[in-house]
């Protein structure tokens, strides 16, 4: 992010007669008013071709006039003291004054919308708060190409603009950073639902023709579809259609390449933020191919790298403003309304945060690099330790959680052997002494599980389900010194809970830890160092141990990167056949219900490996497959006792290996901090 924490400055615009006025209605430095007699009419002289010369001075001279104008200075400096942002939150409350370009405003010789710092929005003021949205994986996008020569409309270069944005798009869809869905030709009604459903997009991006109605109050984009004889036709699809298609979508942002969608309050864009949305960019005018392109792909890379959605809007502007001039209108053309308080639109995953880390890490030490003195050294190299820093607690994060997880695991076993005898109890009296035996056993394994996560980085976070387990054990010692039933039955049903929902939680964060490593972000560094050492240091021996080590740390993550995800799906598996297991005896319905979805997990795990481990797995699948098909219930029993048991094989395996390198991380983080320090 340019900067961590952005200030609102909501500043209202309206008219009374002849008159602008302009409202402060919230800021970090009070409110205030001002009223400016200019006409609207004279600020409204913007297409794709003009110049800004003396338009951008003139709207700046009317939004920031007079008291409101001071007041957005005083903002802005106290922000830049905090090293903070000011977000320029617009609202318009008259049609008429709506077409304003105001994100063009200059004030001081400086463009708002094109500083980092002072991101501009139309903001449309929400009853209810609009959360991140956590996505897991890449951000998927789902490109909506619409009707153009083809359908009776004006031809768009429609191929062009495809390859411009895949160009731009490629390195985040190489990184699986970005996820890319093309919906062209003819999309009807019915199919852009169906595929709403069945990719479930993140982000829609619209490419093609836009209309606004200003009898109706709406917007439309051009579709086309076919037509009974062949060929296709246009159709169009309005804000309310699009609105109840998007309702309830994971979609929490639409990119509106269409002219008119920005144009006004009631525009496609500010239609969909007020029904929907937290967020949508529209366009005034039509935008060149290749400058629609341009911004979008610094646009996308800004979001995928964690940006709130203004400043990755302002990261497209200043690309267009590079390439077309500042005082040409391009950058200007898009509109971005938001009702998110602070822009942020996904929570995500970590391994996105950490090619974020990498890269900036990567950038910022070339270019301190290319300096080649000692001050810019050991600036760089200030950074690497940082980074390492934050590494280091990373990797001690991620040992405390597999520590808890194979306790978890213990856990879990002896519960069971507990569980077993608790159910001879009423009708065998002799089951009590096998319950004094594995009794005590059980609140052993609650002591070291409770005992371990108390000492763990993340202890305060799980102190809710610690907590119970602090409360199940006493009264499980309870029940075992008074030899009542009663409440062994109850405390183990409540551990029983416990067990079905912390371990699938404890292993989804081992994995979000895994993933995140911030690994990469110290060996570019590193290696930015290495290569701009200056010559007489670049033979010592310190420089070459350090390389090595390097070279050991991409190797260990790459690793720990693929043992996190095979044991995410193992333990996925593992938690299915578990659940399988305890009915098979009496009843094969679980496993013939459960196995059309269980099957493709498998696959993903050995599905075309060449290791003997998968090969095997492979071989029992099928003969698990046919048992099925051919209704053998001992043979179904059969296949499935071996087939599960190679999959706790292979997840203890797997559980050894992450030990292993957990292990490796330590002994590698601590003399790679040293060297640095030593080279330092």
């Amino acid at each position: 992010m340019p900067v961590r924490v952005y200030r609102n400055f909501d500043l209202e615009i309206a008219k009374q007669g002849d008159q602008i006025v302009l409202r402060v209605l919230r800021s970090s430095e009070g409110e205030d008013q001002a009223a400016v007699t200019i006409s609207a009419s004279s600020l409204q002289d913007l297409d794709e071709t003009e110049d800004l010369a003396g338009l951008d001075e003139r709207i700046g001279r009317c939004l920031l006039a007079d008291t409101v104008g001071e007041r957005w200075a005083a903002n802005v400096a106290t922000a830049d003291q905090a090293n903070e942002g000011v977000r320029l939150r617009i609202i318009v409350q008259d049609e008429t004054l709506a077409g304003v370009v105001w994100e063009a405003a200059r004030s001081r010789d400086k463009w708002v919308a094109l500083r980092p710092q002072t991101p501009v929005v139309r903001y449309v003021p929400a009853p209810r708060a609009t959360p991140a949205l956590a996505v897991r994986g890449p951000l998927r996008m789902l490109v909506l190409v619409g009707a153009g020569g083809e359908a009776g409309l004006v031809n768009l270069d429609y191929h062009r603009e495809r390859d411009q944005l895949n160009a731009a798009l490629q390195p985040l869809v190489e990184a699986k950073s970005l996820e890319l869905h093309w919906a062209e030709g003819a999309v009807t009604r019915q199919a852009l639902q169906d595929m709403l459903r069945r990719f479930q997009p993140h982000v829609l991006h619209y490419i093609g023709h836009g209309a606004y109605d200003p009898a109706n109050r709406e917007g439309y984009l051009f579709l086309a579809r076919p037509k009974p004889g062949g060929g296709v036709t246009h159709y169009q699809l309005g804000t309310t259609d699009l609105a109840l298609l998007l309702d309830g979508s994971p979609i929490r942002f639409a990119f509106l390449n269409a002219c008119q969608t920005g144009q006004t309050i009631s525009g496609m864009a500010g239609a969909l933020v007020r029904a929907v949305l937290p967020a949508a960019l529209g366009m005034r005018t039509a935008v060149p191919d290749q400058a629609a392109a341009a911004f979008a792909g610094a646009f996308y890379r800004a979001l995928v790298d964690g940006w709130s959605v203004d400043a990755a809007v302002v990261e497209g502007r200043r690309l267009l403003a590079m390439q077309h001039r500042t005082n040409t209108s391009a950058w200007a053309i898009p509109v971005l309304y938001m009702r998110s308080a602070d822009g942020v639109l996904f929570d995500l995953a970590p391994a996105l945060l950490a090619a974020r880390d990498a890269n900036s890490a990567s950038l910022g030490l070339r270019a301190m690099a290319q300096l080649v003195s000692d001050p810019v050294l050991k600036a760089a190299i200030a950074t690497s330790e940082g980074d390492l820093s934050v590494a280091c607690e990373q990797i001690e994060t991620l040992t405390a959680y597999k520590a808890v997880h194979d306790l978890m695991q213990q856990l879990h076993d002896r519960f069971k052997l507990v569980e077993e005898s608790k159910k001879r109890v009423p009708s065998d009296e002799t089951a009590w002494d096998g319950l004094m035996l594995a009794g005590p056993e059980l609140i052993t394994s609650v002591d070291d599980m409770v005992e371990r996560t108390n000492t763990a980085p993340f202890a305060a976070e799980e102190a809710a389900w610690l907590g119970q387990l602090r409360s199940i054990k006493a009264d499980l010692q309870s029940a075992l010194d008074g030899s009542d039933y009663r409440q062994l039955d109850q405390a183990l049903k409540r551990l029983d809970r416990v067990l079905a929902k912390v371990p699938v939680h404890i292993n989804a964060r081992l994995v979000a830890v895994a993933q995140g490593l911030r690994l990469p972000a110290v060996t570019r560094a590193v290696q930015s160092i290495l290569q701009n050492l200056p010559a007489e240091q670049a033979d010592q021996p310190v420089v070459a141990q350090l390389q090595n080590l390097a070279f050991a740390l991409v190797r260990l993550n790459d690793t720990i990167a693929t043992l996190a995800a095979s044991h995410n799906a193992l333990q996925r598996l593992d938690d299915d056949l578990r659940y399988i297991q305890q009915s098979l005896d009496h009843d094969l319905g679980q496993l013939e219900l459960l196995w059309p979805d269980i099957r493709p997990i498998g696959n993903s795990i050995y599905g075309g490996g060449s290791g003997s481990w998968a090969l095997e797995l492979q071989k029992s699948h099928a003969l698990l497959d046919q048992a099925l098909v051919e209704k053998n219930p001992v043979q179904i029993r059969r296949s499935f006792g071996r087939y599960r048991s190679q999959v706790l094989r292979r997840f203890n395996q797997v559980d050894v290996d992450l030990h292993a390198v957990c292990d490796e991380l330590h002994k590698t983080a601590g003399p790679m901090s040293a060297l640095l320090r030593t080279l330092r």
